[in-house]
C-alpha cells in the first residue's frame, strides 16, 4: 500500500488535514451513511440504522468491525437504491487465510433479469469481485488475492454504465454493463446475499455508502480516513482553468488519473521521492509500465517532470500501448543530454546536452512542434513519421519492451498545444504545503524480532505489516516519513541494511555485513549512520544508496542517534567501555571517556542536547553539543531513550519503569507504567507522540508520555522509531 501524506483538493485554502474517521458526509454532500460496526449496526447519519444478524465483533482497523461468521451472518441497511443510481460503496475487510466464496455487499432482487444487481463478493482464491448486471455485463475481478489475514480497503463506484473497483488505494479495473430497469425492493445488505446465503467468513469495517460516483482523489481519502486540503496546484485537475487538462496522473503511489477516466494499471512499478510528493520508480526490466486507455490521437500536448542522471539516464519515460513495431506517441531520453519527442507522428529532436545537469527536469511538448525544457523553448529539428494509432503507455516505449530506467512524476494530458505562458505556469507549479503538526508523530515505524515491521502513517491508528519474518534488529525514519531504514539479520551471518525511500512501502536490501546491531536517520533522511557489534560504523551521506566504513574505528556499538541536520551523532559500546561521537556527519569519530554500557542515545535538532543511558548507571545528560556531560536520575538498569526536537521532552526506558523529564532532561519522573523489562524507545519531533515496548507489547502515548495503551502486542518489539 502507498503509505503517505494525502494531497487531496476537495477545496480550496489551507495545507491541513482533518480526521474524517467519524463523518459519514467527508467529501459535503454526496454521503449516505456510515456503519462503523463498533459493536452495533448504527449509522453515523442517524437514518439507516441497520438490522444485525449472528454478527459478532472484534478488532478493527478504527475501533470495532463486525466479525461475519461464513453461514448465517449478515446486516440489512434498510438503504434502497434504483440499479441505475450513481453511487459508491467504501470498507474494509480482512479474511484468514482459508475463505470460501462469501459476499461483502449485496443490492438484490430475484424477480428476473430486468430487476438486476450490485454485489461485491470475494471467491475462494481471495479475488474481489464486482457486479453489476441486469441480463449482460462483465464483472470486475482482482487478479490477485487478498485473503491474507491483513486489512484491505476496498472502493467500488458505479456510474451507469461504468463501474469501478479500488483495493488499497489503486484502480484495480472497470467494465460497462448493461443494468435492470426496474427498482428493487431489497435493502442493501453487508455480509451476505440479500436472503442471508453466502456470508462472509472474515471482518469488515467502516462500511460507507454514497450517492456519487467518488473520484480518485476521494479514494484516496478514504484510505487514509483523512481529508488533506492542498493549497497548491498539483492536485488540480484543470489547472488552466479552460478544461484543457483532460488526464493527470500524480502518480502519488498508483496510477490514478486525476479526472477518473484514464486511471492507468501499472506493471512492476514502484514509488521513490518525486519532484513532488511520490513519482513512479521505472526500472529497465522488459514489461515495466503504467498502461492506460488515454487514446494519443486525443494528446495535443504532454507536460511531465522526469529525473535526468546525466550520462546515466537513457529510454523512453512515454510510449504506445502496441506489442511491436512504435506507435504514435514516443518519448525518449539519452545520456548525452539530447532527446526526442513524437506526438501524433510530429517528431523533434535536440542537440546533445539540453537537458543540462543531473536533476528534475520539466518537458512539455505537443502538437505545435514545440518542445520545452524547464519552461525553455529548445531548438530543434522536425520530421514526419507515419505509425499506427494506440494509448498512451507511461514507463516503456512498448509492452514488454524498451522500458525506462528512472524516475516520472506529474504527468499531464492536454486537448490542446500549450502556449509560453502556460508552459510557465505548468514549470511554476506549487506542490501542497504541509504544517509540521500534520507529520509530527503521524509516520511510525516499528522493527520486530522473528516478524516483520510495522508501519503507520496515521498517528498510529492503524498499523500495517511489511518484510519478509526476518529477525529485524532497528529502524530509524525521516522526520517526513519518506526515508526508512532498517537492520536485518539473518541465520547465514549476512546481515544488510534494508532502504525505503516511499514512507516503507518498499524496501531495497544496501550494504551487507555482519552484526548490524543499530541505524539512525537524520531528519531529511540523507545521512544515515549504521553500527555493528562488534564491527565498524558505515555512513551514507545519499538517503541510504551508498555505504562507506568510517576507517579502522571499531567496537561494540549499541544504538545510534543522529541530530536534525546530521552533523551530530553519538554512540557508545555496549559492554563497558567509552561513548562515541561525531561532529562532521559522521566521517571522524572521537572517543568520550566515560566508560559504561551504553544501551541508548538521542540527540536533539542542533545536537546542543545529546542523551545517553547505560545499564546499572545514571542518565547522562550533555547540553553544549556533547562537550561536558552530567549524571542526571537515579542509577537503574536504562535500556533506551528519545528526546523532543528542542530537548525539553525526554523519555527513558529500564527494567524497573519508564521515566521523563519535561524541563530539558534536568529532573526525571516515573510515568504511569510500571516495573517491567522495558526496551525500545521512540518520541516523536514535538514529543507529544511516544513509544515504549516491554516483552512482547508496545505501548502509546499521545499526550507526552502522561498516559499511555497498548497498542501491539504478541510481538518482541527490537526498535521503534516516530517522525
Amino acid at each position: 500500500m502507498n503509505n503517505r501524506l494525502i494531497n487531496t483538493k476537495v477545496a480550496g485554502g489551507g495545507g491541513g488535514c482533518t480526521d474524517i474517521v467519524d463523518n459519514y458526509d467527508p467529501f459535503g454532500g454526496s454521503g449516505v451513511a456510515l456503519y462503523q460496526l463498533n459493536g452495533d449496526a448504527t449509522d453515523e447519519s442517524g437514518n439507516y440504522d441497520g438490522t444485525a444478524t449472528n454478527v459478532t465483533y472484534g478488532t478493527g482497523v478504527f475501533g470495532q468491525a463486525g466479525v461475519f461468521n461464513g453461514s448465517s451472518s449478515y446486516i440489512s441497511t434498510g438503504i434502497q437504491t434504483s440499479s441505475n443510481d450513481v453511487n459508491s460503496y467504501s470498507f474494509w475487510f480482512k479474511t484468514s487465510g482459508n475463505v470460501s466464496d462469501g459476499i461483502f455487499f449485496d443490492k438484490n432482487d430475484p424477480t428476473g433479469t430486468t430487476y438486476g444487481f450490485r454485489r461485491c463478493s470475494i471467491d475462494s482464491t481471495g479475488r474481489v469481485y464486482v457486479a453489476a448486471w441486469g441480463g449482460s455485463g462483465n464483472w470486475v475481478i482482482s487478479s490477485t488475492g487478498y485473503d491474507d489475514n491483513q486489512w484491505h480497503h476496498v472502493v467500488v463506484t458505479f456510474n451507469y454504465p461504468t463501474k469501478q473497483l479500488y483495493i488499497d488505494g489503486q484502480l484495480i479495473g472497470s467494465t460497462s454493463s448493461v443494468l435492470g430497469t426496474t427498482p428493487s425492493t431489497n435493502p442493501i445488505v453487508i455480509g451476505a446475499r440479500y436472503d442471508g446465503l453466502y456470508s462472509l467468513d472474515g471482518s469488515i469495517d467502516q462500511f460507507r455508502i454514497f450517492n456519487e460516483a467518488l473520484t480518485p482523489l476521494e479514494v484516496e481519502a478514504l484510505y487514509t480516513e483523512e481529508l488533506c486540503i492542498c493549497d497548491g496546484t498539483v492536485d488540480t485537475l484543470d489547472i488552466l482553468g479552460d478544461g484543457s487538462c483532460i488526464a493527470t496522473y500524480p502518480l502519488d503511489g498508483n496510477a490514478n488519473d486525476l479526472s477518473g477516466n484514464y486511471s492507468g494499471t501499472p506493471t512492476n512499478v514502484s514509488y521513490g521521492v518525486g519532484e513532488f510528493d511520490l513519482a513512479a520508480k521505472f526500472v529497465n526490466v522488459s514489461g515495466t509500465h503504467i498502461q492506460t486507455s488515454l487514446p494519443n490521437n486525443d494528446i495535443e500536448g504532454i507536460s511531465f517532470w522526469v529525473y535526468f542522471e546525466s550520462g546515466v539516464t537513457v529510454g523512453r519515460p512515454f510510449g504506445s500501448t502496441v506489442s511491436s513495431g512504435s506507435g504514435n506517441l514516443s518519448i525518449e531520453l539519452l545520456p548525452d543530454g539530447s532527446m526526442n519527442a513524437q506526438i501524433q507522428n510530429l517528431y523533434e529532436y535536440t542537440s546533445a546536452g539540453a537537458l543540462g545537469a543531473t536533476g528534475w527536469k520539466h518537458i512539455v511538448y505537443g502538437t505545435d512542434r514545440n518542445l520545452y525544457i524547464n519552461g525553455s523553448l529548445i531548438s530543434t529539428s522536425g520530421l514526419t513519421q507515419s505509425f499506427p494509432s494506440s494509448n498512451m503507455l507511461i514507463g516503456a516505449s512498448r509492452l514488454n519492451y524498451g522500458s525506462f530506467a528512472g524516475l516520472v512524476d506529474q504527468v499531464r494530458i492536454f486537448n490542446k498545444a500549450l502556449s509560453a505562458g502556460e508552459v510557465t505556469t505548468l514549470y511554476n507549479e506549487t506542490a501542497c504545503t504541509v504544517n509540521r503538526d500534520d507529520v509530527d508523530g503521524k509516520y511510525q515505524s516499528i522493527a520486530t524480532f522473528y516478524d516483520n515491521i510495522y508501519i503507520s502513517t496515521d498517528f498510529g491508528d492503524k498499523l500495517f505489516q511489511k518484510g519478509d519474518g526476518f529477525e529485524y534488529n532497528d529502524i530509524s525514519i525521516s522526520k517526513n516519513g519518506v526515508y526508512q531504514t532498517a537492520i536485518v539479520r539473518t541465520n547465514t551471518g549476512n546481515d544488510y541494511i534494508w532502504v525505503s525511500s516511499d514512507y516503507g512501502n518498499t524496501f531495497v536490501q544496501k550494504g551487507l555485513k555482519t552484526n548490524y546491531i543499530g541505524v539512525g536517520v537524520n531528519y531529511t533522511g540523507q545521512y544515515q549512520t549504521a553500527v555493528r557489534a562488534p564491527g565498524t560504523i558505515q555512513i551514507s551521506s545519499d538517503y541510504g544508496q551508498t555505504w562507506t566504513e568510517t576507517g579502522t574505528l571499531t567496537g561494540n556499538y549499541s544504538k545510534v542517534a543522529l541530530s536534525g541536520t546530521g552533523q551530530y551523532q553519538i554512540s557508545g559500546n555496549r559492554y563497558g567501555a567509552n561513548m562515541t561521537k561525531s561532529i562532521d556527519f559522521g566521517v571522524t569519530w572521537d572517543s568520550i571517556p566515560i566508560s559504561q554500557s551504553w544501551w541508548g542515545h538521542a540527540i536533539s535538532e542542533t545536537g546542543q542536547y545529546m542523551l545517553s543511558v547505560a545499564r546499572f548507571a545514571n542518565i547522562y545528560l550533555s547540553t553544549d553539543y556533547g562537550v561536558t556531560w552530567n549524571t542526571k536520575a537515579t542509577s537503574r538498569d536504562w535500556r533506551g531513550c528519545g528526546m523532543s526536537f528542542d530537548g525539553q521532552y525526554q523519555t527513558a526506558t529500564s527494567a524497573d519503569g519508564v521515566f521523563r523529564s519535561t524541563d530539558y532532561g534536568n529532573t526525571w519522573n516515573a510515568t504511569s507504567l510500571g516495573i517491567a523489562d522495558w526496551g525500545a524507545c521512540a518520541v516523536s519531533y514535538s514529543g507529544q507522540y511516544q513509544m515504549v515496548s516491554k516483552y512482547t507489547e508496545l505501548y502509546y502515548s499521545s499526550d507526552y508520555g502522561v498516559t499511555w495503551s497498548v497498542r501491539l502486542s504478541s510481538t518482541t518489539v527490537s526498535g521503534i522509531s516516530i517522525s
